[in-house]
């Protein structure tokens, strides 16, 4: 519970008081014995507000960071190429980044590889950073948008502008994802993930990306055929997708909540 003081308070002991208010009677009329004090009422200074706090310690907090942690895991487990996802993030002006799961060749066209070893498994990203997998995590092939207006309540998204590849992500800080996002560009919905893996032909490696037909777990309504990343990025770049605020609220519920 927290107290919150509706104003700063001056606070005077009692009796203090009391005899200061008799000094102040002596000079005014000396020779008056006046030895009664008055006691006023104390007001009330205080407003009580009732709400949440996160218990950071103390009895089974172990046990219940870590079902925290198997529920992120799990999440991060049932994506699906094409899903939507939301991560924490320190920039005060987005505290959550939204980010979409892609199709990594490397990884046979899936969007995702689960740790299921007991040992750290690291990955390079092209700004030659290190991903650090923890055992049971999951690394998530994402892509990032970016909100268009910050100041604005409308929860309106584009793909990012500098960031204009997939990199490999850990699910440390994935908050949520496989929500619903809503394309308002007129004629932008058709626009599905294209899954890509990687093949071998008179010993030289390319990555191929295959019908539509062989889409396997993509979930997402298809209309379009894409022949490549490049061609479905061209027509992303001008579509807008906007946000639930509940989906937003949600997942912003949880920011921290894994630290």
């Amino acid at each position: 519970m927290v107290l919150y003081g509706d104003e700063d308070v001056a606070v005077v002991d009692e009796d203090t008081a009391a005899g200061e208010e008799g000094e102040e009677d002596g000079d005014e009329d000396e020779g008056e014995d006046d030895t009664s004090t008055s006691s006023a009422a104390v007001p009330n200074l205080y407003r009580f507000d009732q709400g949440h706090a996160t218990q950071l310690s103390g009895p089974n907090m172990l046990q219940q960071r870590a079902a925290d942690r198997r529920s992120r895991n799990q999440m991060a487990r049932e994506l699906v190429v094409g899903d939507f996802v939301l991560n924490d993030s320190t920039d005060p002006n987005q505290p959550l980044w939204l980010g979409r799961v892609m199709s990594n060749p490397e990884w046979d066209g899936a969007g995702k590889q689960t740790n299921n070893s007991n040992r750290v498994v690291r990955y390079k990203d092209d700004f030659n950073e290190t991903i650090t997998v923890n055992p049971e995590e999951t690394a998530l092939y994402i892509i990032w948008y970016e909100r268009i207006d910050v100041n604005s309540r409308e929860l309106n998204y584009h793909i990012s502008r500098t960031l204009v590849k997939p990199f490999v992500q850990s699910n440390y800080y994935f908050v949520h994802g496989g929500f619903d996002m809503h394309c308002t560009t007129r004629g932008g919905g058709g626009n599905p993930v294209p899954k890509e893996r990687s093949t071998t032909r008179g010993g030289r490696s390319r990555s191929a990306t295959t019908s539509a037909t062989s889409l396997g777990d993509y979930a997402r309504p298809r209309q379009d055929n894409q022949t490549s990343f490049e061609a479905w990025h061209n027509k992303e770049y001008g579509l807008v997708w906007k946000m639930d605020h509940s989906t937003y609220e949600l997942a912003l519920s949880r920011v921290g909540e894994y630290e």
